[in-house]
């Protein structure tokens, strides 16, 4: 079996701009504009939604004791 040579490391200032020009370059295609629009919708609804099921979900709450006896 041939050993492969590693991938050429690429900095983060390489893949921001990469990201950028692809992400760019995807927004001139028909409909991702829309796409985008729903799905920023939609992250914002489960933001929203995540916030009020934390707050109205009850949580356990864990008592210590220093006994092995039940406390009735």
């Amino acid at each position: 079996m041939q050993e492969q040579p590693s991938p050429t490391p690429i900095d983060a200032s390489s893949r921001a701009a990469e990201y950028a020009r692809m992400l760019d370059e995807a927004k001139r295609q028909p409909g991702v504009a829309d796409i985008a629009a729903v799905y920023e919708n939609w992250r914002q609804a489960d933001v929203i939604t995540q916030a009020v099921t934390a707050a109205s979900t009850p949580s356990p709450i864990a008592q210590a004791s220093n006994s092995s006896a039940p406390s009735y």
